[in-house]
């Protein structure tokens, strides 16, 4: 912070932000090193019922809602292609994990990623999850009844030694990997599928959602918009700031309004990243669960977003979505089934500084990259958005 703001005031606050950010982290801890007994990995529990006892893995993850997905559709098509085995999951929150990676068969339970290099020794094999795979611990002996489970961890091993020092610098050399996957024609839900060397499933995943939540907000299927300006809370901002922010979101919303006079606009997001849109019909920052929230997505007519988790929330259930890219990579972060705006000048820059989702890295107060014209956007949906949906909408006014 100090060499991107060259202010010593904004390096305190920075430094002070992150301290109290992570202190929650820190006392979880301590608090689970005191308690590691009760917190043991059932590694007898993971144990299914084969003629030879499946392999168990620990897998360990961290990010946001987005790297969450990517990682349970991995394991689900890693499952498919090299056999039964079981695991477990060690991420920084257990109870977001558990509702992601439910419908994966061979999941276990989540832990609190603290508990990772604690008990790791306890499975077969022991990696982390994100843009790559690495693999920590690999018990030769744990997999003569799984060669292709077997094969597939080598295979990440052997490719792990090409991306080497990506890996060593994760993440303040992501960008780099970024550009490496791309010149192998792979992308950021590919690139973990080519070193285990197996087929990509699909986007889809049967994750459990809440559909009471549309009768609460008086919403009907496919006869309404979601939109969502917010950003990965566990990263540490100035304020309540980020680059991927895109600012001409209200100016969008009143487009489509005109257009749609009958279809409403559906604010979610959490008061800790998202920031209230004027204009939208309802503003349910902060008002749902995750579940309602995934349902009010997955019977949405169109999902308006910058790049977020719900962006991914959304593939699992094939709502089309508008995404307004701005300081990442729109090759490397888009799906090919999404409107993908990339920026008008500039992006590209995640990971060049290890402020980059803070603060510009060449200074602007609103980054160029997230100038888009919100009337092109607008029209991007308008061209897009099923007829049905308005027809819909005015049917239920109508009633």
């Amino acid at each position: 912070m100090r060499a991107t703001s060259g202010s010593r005031l904004e390096t305190a606050r920075f430094a002070s932000k992150f301290i109290v950010k992570r202190s929650g982290y820190v006392l979880r801890h301590a608090m689970l090193c005191l308690n590691a007994r009760s917190a043991a990995a059932p590694r007898a529990a993971l144990q299914a019922q084969p003629p030879q006892p499946a392999p168990t893995l620990a897998i360990k993850i961290t990010g946001g809602i987005g790297d969450a997905i990517i990682a349970a559709r991995l394991m689900r098509d890693l499952r498919d292609a090299a056999g039964h085995f079981a695991f477990d999951v060690y991420a920084n929150d257990p109870a977001v994990i558990d509702w992601i990676f439910a419908p994966v068969a061979g999941f276990g339970k989540s832990y609190s990623v603290f508990l990772f290099d604690r008990r790791r020794p306890d499975y077969d094999a022991a990696m982390y999850v994100s843009h790559f795979v690495k693999i920590f611990t690999a018990r030769e002996d744990a997999f003569s009844g799984a060669p292709a489970l077997r094969a597939a961890l080598q295979a990440a091993i052997t490719f792990e030694g090409r991306i080497r020092d990506y890996v060593a610098q994760h993440p303040l050399r992501d960008n780099h990997l970024a550009r490496f996957a791309l010149g192998q024609k792979l992308d950021r839900m590919s690139l973990a599928y080519a070193m285990f060397g197996i087929p990509k499933g699909p986007d889809r995943l049967a994750l459990a959602v809440n559909e009471a939540g549309l009768q609460k907000f008086n919403l009907r299927p496919g006869a309404y918009i979601t939109v969502h300006n917010g950003f990965d809370e566990n990263m540490v901002v100035l304020g309540r700031a980020s680059t991927k922010i895109y600012p001409g979101f209200a100016q969008v919303v009143a487009a489509l309004r005109r257009d749609f006079p009958n279809l409403p606009v559906v604010q979610l997001g959490v008061p800790a990243t998202s920031r209230p849109i004027a204009g939208v019909d309802r503003a349910l920052i902060g008002q749902t669960t995750l579940p309602e929230a995934a349902a009010l997505i997955k019977h949405a007519a169109w999902h308006i977003d910058v790049e977020s988790g719900l962006v991914h929330l959304a593939r699992c259930f094939g709502t089309p979505c508008t995404v307004i890219f701005g300081p990442t990579s729109v090759a490397y972060f888009g799906y090919r089934e999404n409107q993908n705006i990339p920026p008008s000048a500039c992006g590209d820059c995640w990971w060049l500084t290890e402020t980059w989702m803070a603060k510009c890295p060449k200074g602007h107060a609103v980054p160029v990259c997230t100038q888009q014209d919100p009337q092109r956007i607008a029209q991007t949906v308008r061209d897009a958005l099923p007829a049905q949906s308005a027809q819909a909408a005015a049917e239920l006014l109508a009633g």
